[in-house]
């Protein structure tokens, strides 16, 4: 499996790779969830922050299977995003609008 590490951000990707005579096929298993995936690459998405994680892979061909588990913790990515406003009015809207509050 590469690339192995302990924490991922979504948007990584776990290959699982194996050879064989005779392509191997590649399944990733939730161990937790028990939820299985027919694929080579597992892909780290959004649902998976801030969850610790193990997973097995396994590759196989008719001739014989060989798995490996990883264990690992998702993470969020550190976004912000900043929102200026910029306020404008002349003194007239301003004295307008003032005094539509004072009649009410």
């Amino acid at each position: 499996m590469a690339p192995r590490q302990s924490i991922y951000q979504p948007g990584d990707r776990i290959l699982c790779s194996a050879e064989g005579n005779q392509e191997p096929s590649y399944q990733w298993t939730d161990l937790v969830s028990g939820t299985v995936m027919q694929a080579a690459v597992l892909v780290i998405t959004e649902d998976m922050v801030n969850k610790s994680h193990t997973f097995q892979c396994t590759a196989s061909n008719q001739y014989n299977s060989i798995s490996s588990t990883i264990r690992f913790t998702v993470e969020g990515i550190n976004t912000s995003v900043t929102f200026k406003i910029l306020v404008t009015a002349t003194m007239n809207s301003l004295r307008a609008g003032l005094r539509s509050i004072l009649r009410e």
